[in-house]
């Protein structure tokens, strides 16, 4: 109760809150923050990633090398991430005809994007874009023990989030960086300005990441 007197209590969620949840916490002046998505809820405040940019700069990038077949690699069906980062992706294509899309489904897994790989080198593909970077070192690792495949003059791969493993000497993954510790600093200083403002109001931010180079890549 004393904390609640103070509005000394937040909740960083990247989940979706049921109406009534999020009412529950008005009610009681419990801070409510969606952390990298936008519930689009005009009460709440919001840090997000901006994750069709990066699936847009992940196709810049192929269009620019001249790929025609392209793999996907999605998380699992509903993800509110994978959606969005791939949306960039596909959109970025719309306009050019000549150029394949070929889809499957990783889960945000490793074995996920190792079954991916498998399936979408029948298609001849000669690019391939993960919505993450776990999915992407199955794929990785597939091509390295399967086939003779030169990564990257003959195939290309680009993750998502760079993860610590990212940079790892057996992977050099290029991948879309999300700005986490800047995310995570927006919310700080969320909660902190509501603390000290009973009537500040909500906002909502969106950060583009940043398209880290590695060996994935020429």
């Amino acid at each position: 109760q004393p904390y609640l007197k103070e509005r000394l209590v937040a909740i960083v969620s990247a989940t979706k809150p049921t109406d009534t949840f999020v009412e529950n916490c008005l009610s009681k002046q419990i801070q409510l923050i969606a952390f990298n998505r936008n519930w689009k809820i005009p009460t709440l405040s919001s840090v997000a990633c901006d994750h069709r940019y990066g699936g847009e700069a992940a196709a810049e990038h192929f269009i620019t090398n001249g790929h025609i077949n392209i793999g996907i690699v999605e998380g699992p069906t509903g993800s509110f991430v994978s959606n969005e980062r791939c949306k960039g992706f596909k959109n970025h294509f719309k306009n050019l005809n000549k150029i394949k899309l070929f889809h499957e489904i990783g889960n945000f897994t490793y074995e996920g994007g190792f079954e991916s790989a498998k399936k979408l080198l029948k298609k001849n593909i000669t690019a391939l874009f993960c919505a993450d970077d776990t999915m992407a070192f199955g794929c990785l690792d597939y091509i390295k023990e399967n086939t003779k495949l030169n990564i990257p003059k003959e195939i290309e791969i680009i993750g998502y989030d760079d993860i610590s493993t990212a940079h790892w000497h057996s992977y050099n993954l290029t991948t879309i960086r999300q700005p986490i510790r800047q995310m995570s600093k927006l919310v700080t200083q969320i909660i902190d300005d509501n603390i000290k403002d009973p009537e500040f109001e909500p906002i909502n931010h969106v950060i583009q990441g940043k398209f880290i180079y590695r060996n994935t890549t020429r």
